[in-house]
């Protein structure tokens, strides 16, 4: 399998703080499972993110640069600290970054199976799991075990709301609406199916 898709975990966030770093939610609900197919212009909305409750924070989802590019912004302009897991799939490609406020202070990097970053100091939950180079699998877990979120039907069942960036000249007055952007979209095959190549 080939995933393609970058998730954020604002540490102690709730989602509409968002709007603190310059984000307009949009009206309506995707399931997670649907944002972390990272197809934002399938629902009329290009460069938006998915941004969702979960236990200790706020998962942030969507496509791989715009989530990527976002991250940085998130932990200073909230005051939290965010960790970000990028998958790249096609080109396995795969970077842990932590984030505090002050800036980043963590990054991993794996291609091809080689560790090619690796800079910071490990957290004690990141330095207990001893994973090693990243892959898909292995950021998953290392993903799990410093925030808490599981990947498990409990987050790909997560309600998001549709988030898009805007300027301090250009922020609309109010929510506008997804067209087709519903909790009620066509399913596809979860994620945890994909991951364990079911169905």
């Amino acid at each position: 399998m080939s995933w393609n898709t970058t998730i954020a975990v604002v540490e102690g966030a709730q989602p509409a703080e968002l709007e603190r770093a310059g984000l307009q939610p949009r009206e309506g609900s995707v399931l997670a499972d649907f944002a972390l197919g990272g197809r934002p212009d399938d629902v009329g909305h290009p460069g938006a993110v998915f941004a969702g409750s979960v236990p200790g924070g706020t998962v942030v989802l969507g496509d791989l640069m715009d989530v990527l590019e976002l991250a940085p912004t998130l932990a200073p302009a909230l005051g939290r600290t965010v960790r970000l897991a990028v998958f790249g799939g096609t080109s396995d490609s795969y970077l842990w970054q932590v984030i505090t406020p002050e800036g980043p202070v963590r990054e991993l990097r794996s291609q091809s199976g080689e560790t090619d970053a690796d800079d910071g100091q490990p957290d004690p939950a990141e330095a207990a799991s001893g994973l090693g180079v990243l892959s898909e699998d292995t950021l998953i877990a290392l993903l799990e075990r410093t925030t808490g979120v599981t990947f498990d039907d409990a987050l790909l069942e997560t309600p998001t709301t549709p988030y898009v960036r805007f300027g301090p000249d250009t922020a609309p007055s109010g929510p506008s609406a997804a067209p087709g952007l519903t909790a009620s979209a066509p399913r596809r095959r979860s994620l945890l199916d994909r991951i364990l190549g079911r169905g």
